[in-house]
C-alpha cells in the first residue's frame, strides 16, 4: 500500500546526512516528483523502527533493521540514504558511498544524493569527482537558495583542490633534527635574522596522572644555537620567563634578537587581564629579563595572543577575539607611538580577515609580507596558511593561498620564514610514526618569498683598549633622513643586529657619550638578499682623534654638496652642539687621479664646502677650520677601485677641546 506523502517526507528528513539536516525542508518540494519510500509495509516498519535506535545513538541496531529492510525492498531509497547517514557518523566511507551510488543507480532523478555524495567525495579528497556531482546537484530546477549556495561554495573549494594537488608548489620538507625535537611537541620557531638562534615552544608532559590537560601539560620556550649547520641541544631559555604553573608559548622573536614577545594564558587577574595576554621580555646585559604584561591597549578582558614584531620593533601584530573584528580571532596592528607606547589596535580588515579564525601572523622583515592562517575561506583544509603584501600606502593585497602541498586537508600554522627569505620553518605531524608535532623547514617557492632583506650584525668596541661597548645604534633612510630602526649594542658583548629591507641605501649611525660617533654608508637598494659583517671601533674623544664622514657626497669632479650627506651633517652639527668646547679640522682627501696640484685645489673646495655648510647652521667659526689634503694621506691601495674610493674622503679632527 502507498504511504501518505506527509509520512514520507518525514522520513526523508532523517536519512539526509546529519551537516544537511537543518536545511533539508526546503529542498523537499522539489523531490515530489521522486518516489523514496516503498510499498512493503515490513519494510517501512523496519524503517520506522531504526529511528529510535538513531535517537539514542545505537546505530549498529539501526543499521540491522535497515538492512533488513532493503532486503524486502531493494529499491527503498529512504532506507539507503538513513543507512548513509549511519555510516557517515560511523566514518565508514566505503559503505556511505556504495549507499549513494545504490540510490543514483535506483533513481537519478533524486537530488539529494548528489549533494550528500558530492560532500563525501570532498572528504575522501576526490575533487574532480565531487565537481561533478555538485554541478548534477545544481541542474535540478526547483532547490532552494540556501542550498544552492552551499553547492557553490562547495563546489569552488573543489575546483581550487582539484587544481592546486594538479599543480603542486615545489615542497620538500625536513626535519630540523633532534638538538630541536624530540617526542614531545615542538612548535611556534622563530629565529633571530643571523638565523644563528632559535627559538621555539614545547609541551612538556610534566604530571602524567592529571586527567585534566590543563594540569599535565606545561608550554615552555627553549633555544637552541646554530653550530656548524646543525641545530644544538635546545635548553629551557635561562632567565625568569618561564615557569611551572603557566603556559608560555606562541612565541615571536624580533629580528634583532632584542625582543621577545610570548603569549600567557591563565586564570589569575593577577597575571593577565583576559584569557590569554601577551608579555614582553627584553634581552639586556646578556640574559632575558622577566617578563611583563603589555597591558592595555594590548591586552583586554579578551584573548589576544600568537604575536609578531615588525623589524623596526614599531608595528606588534597579534590574534585577538575582541569586538570589532569579523568574527573569531581576527589579526590586529599596534603602532608604537613616539612615547614608546602601543596605539590603539587597528583590524587589519577584510582582505585579511574573515567570519572564522584569522591566527599566527608572521610579518617578515621586509616589512611588507605577511603570512598567517585561517579556517576561512577557499583553501585545502580545515586551516591554510595565506600571505599577503603590503603596498606602498599599507594597505594590504587580496590573500594568496600557498597552495598545495603546504596546505592539505589538514590544519597548518605557525609558519616563519627566515631574513633571506629562501627557508620557511613550521611545525607539523609529517612522520607517522610518532603522534607528537615537530619542526620542519623547507625551501620556500620563489612567488611565494617575500622582498629582499639585508642583515647586518657587528660587535662596537673601543678603539684602543678592544672593551665591547653598549652603544646607540641607528639605521636612517638616506633620501628622507628618517631614522628606521634604532637599538643599543648589548653592554656586555657589544653585539647588536638588524635586519633592514633591500629597498632603500642607509647611512648607519654609532654614538656613545665620550666617543666620536662613527657612520657609515649601506648601499643596499635592489640587491638580492644578503648578510653584512661590519665590527665597530669607536673612537674616544681627544686631540688628534679623527673620523671619516662616510656619508658626506658631492657632484663629479665638484665641491657641491649633494642633497643625501645633509643627513650626515646634521649628525656632525647635533655632535658639535652636544660638545660646545670641541673644536675641529674638516679636512678633504682625493685618490691619485689627476695632477697633484688639481687634487689638492678639490680637496681644498669640499673641505672648504663643509666649512661653510657647518657655518652657515649655526656652529662658530672660532671652532672649526678646513684644509685640502689632495692625494697625501692615502688609507688604502691607489691600485684598486675600492682603494680609491677609500682615499675619496672627508673627515674631521679633533684641534682642541
Amino acid at each position: 500500500m502507498l504511504l501518505p506523502v506527509q509520512s514520507i517526507y518525514k522520513t526523508i528528513i532523517i536519512s539526509v546526512v546529519a551537516f544537511m539536516m537543518s536545511a533539508s525542508f526546503q529542498l523537499l518540494a522539489q523531490a515530489e516528483k521522486v518516489f523514496t519510500s516503498t510499498k512493503d509495509r515490513k519494510a517501512y516498519e523496519l524503517y520506522t523502527q531504526s529511528y529510535d535506535y538513531m535517537f539514542k545513538k545505537e546505530y549498529g541496531n539501526a543499521a540491522i533493521l535497515l538492512t533488513k529492510a532493503i532486503e524486502r525492498d531493494p529499491n527503498y531509497i529512504d532506507a539507503y540514504m538513513r543507512l548513509s547517514s549511519i555510516y557517515y557518523r560511523q566514518k565508514k566511507l566505503e559503505k556511505e558511498k556504495a549507499m549513494y551510488e545504490k540510490v543514483i543507480e535506483i533513481e537519478p532523478g533524486y537530488p539529494f544524493v548528489y549533494f550528500n555524495y558530492g560532500a563525501l567525495l570532498m572528504r575522501d579528497l576526490n575533487y574532480e569527482k565531487a565537481i561533478i556531482q555538485f554541478q548534477t546537484f545544481q541542474k535540478f530546477g526547483v532547490i532552494s537558495e540556501k542550498f544552492y549556495k552551499k553547492a557553490d561554495k562547495n563546489l569552488r573549494i573543489c575546483i581550487f583542490r582539484d587544481s592546486s594537488i594538479k599543480n603542486p608548489v615545489a615542497f620538500n620538507p625536513v626535519n630540523i633534527g633532534p638538538g630541536v625535537n624530540t617526542d614531545l611537541n615542538e612548535y611556534w620557531p622563530s629565529l633571530t635574522a643571523d638565523q644563528e638562534t632559535f627559538y621555539f615552544t614545547r609541551m612538556l608532559d610534566q604530571n602524567p596522572q592529571a586527567k585534566n590537560s590543563m594540569f599535565r601539560f606545561n608550554e615552555d620556550i627553549y633555544v637552541s644555537k646554530n653550530k656548524n649547520n646543525e641545530w644544538s641541544q635546545a635548553i629551557h631559555l635561562p632567565g625568569n620567563i618561564n615557569t611551572s604553573n603557566m603556559n608560555e608559548g606562541a612565541i615571536a622573536i624580533s629580528p634583532d634578537g632584542r625582543y621577545l614577545l610570548y603569549t600567557i594564558c591563565s586564570e589569575d587577574e593577577n597575571v593577565v587581564y583576559g584569557a590569554c595576554d601577551i608579555f614582553l621580555s627584553v634581552y639586556k646585559n646578556g640574559s632575558w629579563q622577566k617578563g611583563t604584561n603589555l597591558g592595555p591597549p594590548i591586552n583586554t578582558i579578551h584573548k589576544e595572543t600568537q604575536p609578531s614584531i615588525s623589524f623596526d620593533g614599531k608595528t606588534l601584530y597579534f590574534s585577538s577575539t575582541r569586538p570589532g573584528g569579523y568574527g573569531g580571532l581576527d589579526i590586529w596592528k599596534s603602532v608604537k607611538k613616539s612615547d614608546g607606547s602601543w596605539g590603539i589596535p587597528v583590524n587589519l580588515g577584510a582582505h585579511v580577515n574573515s567570519k572564522l579564525n584569522e591566527e599566527a601572523p608572521f610579518i617578515h622583515p621586509d616589512d611588507k609580507t605577511l603570512y598567517f592562517s585561517t579556517k576561512g575561506g577557499i583553501g585545502m583544509g580545515q586551516g591554510d596558511i595565506f600571505m599577503v603584501r603590503k603596498d606602498g600606502k599599507g594597505n594590504f593585497s587580496k590573500r594568496k593561498n600557498l597552495g598545495y602541498p603546504i596546505n592539505t586537508e589538514h590544519s597548518e600554522f605557525s609558519l616563519f620564514v627566515n631574513s633571506m627569505g629562501e627557508l620557511a620553518f613550521f611545525a607539523s605531524r609529517r612522520d607517522t610514526s610518532q603522534e607528537s608535532l615537530d619542526i620542519y623547514s623547507f625551501e620556500i617557492p620563489l612567488h611565494l618569498r617575500p622582498e629582499a632583506v639585508c642583515y647586518l650584525k657587528g660587535i662596537i668596541f673601543d678603539k684602543f683598549s678592544n672593551a665591547r661597548l653598549d652603544a646607540v645604534f641607528s639605521v636612517i633612510d638616506i633620501e628622507t633622513g628618517i631614522t628606521i630602526y634604532q637599538s643599543t649594542s648589548d653592554a656586555k658583548t657589544g653585539a647588536y643586529l638588524t635586519a633592514l629591507p633591500a629597498d632603500k641605501n642607509y647611512l648607519i649611525n654609532v654614538s656613545r657619550k665620550g666617543y666620536l660617533f662613527y657612520s657609515d654608508y649601506l648601499p643596499i637598494k635592489g640587491i638580492t638578499s644578503s648578510a653584512f659583517i661590519k665590527d665597530i671601533p669607536l673612537n674616544p674623544i681627544k686631540v688628534g682623534a679623527k673620523i671619516v664622514l662616510n656619508n658626506i657626497f658631492f657632484e663629479f669632479d665638484k665641491s657641491t654638496i649633494e642633497t643625501e650627506s645633509e643627513v650626515e651633517l646634521k649628525i656632525l652639527i647635533s655632535f658639535m652642539t652636544d660638545y660646545p668646547n670641541l673644536k675641529i679640522e674638516i679636512g678633504g682627501h682625493t685618490d691619485n687621479k689627476g695632477a697633484d696640484e688639481y687634487n689638492m685645489n678639490l680637496s681644498n673646495e669640499r673641505a672648504k664646502a663643509v666649512f661653510s655648510y657647518l657655518l652657515n647652521n649655526g656652529i662658530d667659526a672660532g671652532r672649526l677650520s678646513f684644509k685640502g689634503y689632495g692625494e697625501t694621506e692615502p688609507v688604502d691601495s691607489n691600485e684598486t677601485e675600492d682603494g680609491r674610493a677609500k682615499n675619496r674622503r672627508t673627515e674631521f679632527k679633533i684641534t682642541g677641546i
